[in-house]
């Protein structure tokens, strides 16, 4: 109880000083009115079948860690993936898309670097999305913007994409309350600015209930992330995502914390050697878990997909 009076306290002090720094408009946001919804859940509604956590019925989705495959040049070899994920149980699909600034660019699904000492230049995301595959799955696009976007053109261009497609009943495959895409972030927070102004655009108003905005910190200290999660609430987020490299102690009191503002939370990212202590800690206190299905270990490896595993865990305490 000490404790969680401490963290409050501490909560409330960066919560001022937060509100008191406006030297930078771009990080205080204070022409944003949050969008608090501390009484519902993020898969409130969606087609996907959301696990829920043994006792507490929290529930808790699988994401599928870079779900495509970054060392081939055919995007048929990522719908391969994707479709293994949908089949083993992976509930959202992780896309790194990279969209570079020049004028005639395309986006491309790539988690950037080079493969065989050669450039990686990635696969289409046209050609990914527009794919039945996806289309008709009900799985949740989780893509993460992988470079700063500086053109508000190429988001439009990348929004236009997805509310082109759809899926084989008319309806709408990416924007609807059934099944919503989330749009990630985690060194840029510009571009989540810029997607956010651009769904208030009267193109894009229809489907701004169903585009989600997140933000991932990589491991920092406790003050510092009270302190982001508020950023994050004053910016009009949806999600926060932390790393799985901090204490799973400190995780559990940020993610209560950002649950009390109305923000979802995501941890990335569970592997072999890692997921049953940390989906034993965590699975009454997050949204979604990112799961890795690379084996390093091929000795550890085994023959029940890790997401299957997983969602075992979460429902059942053991897998």
């Amino acid at each position: 109880m000490i404790k969680k009076i401490k963290t409050l306290v501490t909560c409330m002090t960066l919560l001022q000083l937060q509100a008191c720094d406006s030297s930078n408009k771009e990080e205080s946001c204070l022409n944003v009115v949050p969008t608090l919804t501390s009484e519902s859940q993020l898969f409130d509604g969606v087609n996907q079948s959301i696990s829920l956590s043994e006792n507490s019925g929290n529930r808790l989705a699988i994401a599928c860690h870079n779900c495509y495959d970054n060392s081939r040049l055919e995007y048929q070899d990522t719908l391969v993936k994707i479709k293994a994920a949908i089949e083993e149980g992976a509930d959202l699909i992780e896309l790194d898309v990279i969209q570079e600034n020049k004028v005639d660019s395309k986006a491309v699904i790539s988690h950037g670097g080079n493969f065989n000492g050669l450039s990686y230049e990635g696969v289409s995301f046209e050609k990914v999305v527009e794919n039945e595959v996806l289309t008709n799955a009900s799985q949740i696009l989780f893509i993460e913007i992988k470079d700063k976007i500086e053109s508000k053109a190429h988001i439009r261009s990348i929004l236009n994409i997805l509310k082109q497609q759809q899926n084989s009943s008319g309806d709408s495959a990416y924007f609807r309350a059934e099944r919503f895409t989330i749009i990630r972030s985690s060194r840029h927070y510009e571009t989540l600015s810029n997607f956010r102004d651009i769904i208030d655009e009267a193109e894009f108003i229809e489907i701004q209930p169903y585009l989600k905005l997140s933000r991932l910190y990589l491991n920092q200290s406790h003050n510092s992330m009270v302190k982001d999660i508020f950023q994050a609430y004053q910016c009009g987020l949806d999600m926060v995502e932390f790393d799985i490299k901090t204490n799973t102690d400190t995780i559990s009191l940020l993610s209560g914390y950002a649950k009390a503002l109305g923000i979802a939370v995501n941890v990335f990212t569970l592997n072999e050697e890692n997921y049953k202590p940390s989906i034993n800690e965590l699975k009454h206190n997050v949204d979604i878990v990112t799961v890795s299905n690379n084996v390093k270990d091929k000795s550890v490896a085994n023959e029940i997909s890790i997401y299957k595993r997983v969602k075992k865990l979460i429902e059942f305490g053991e897998g």
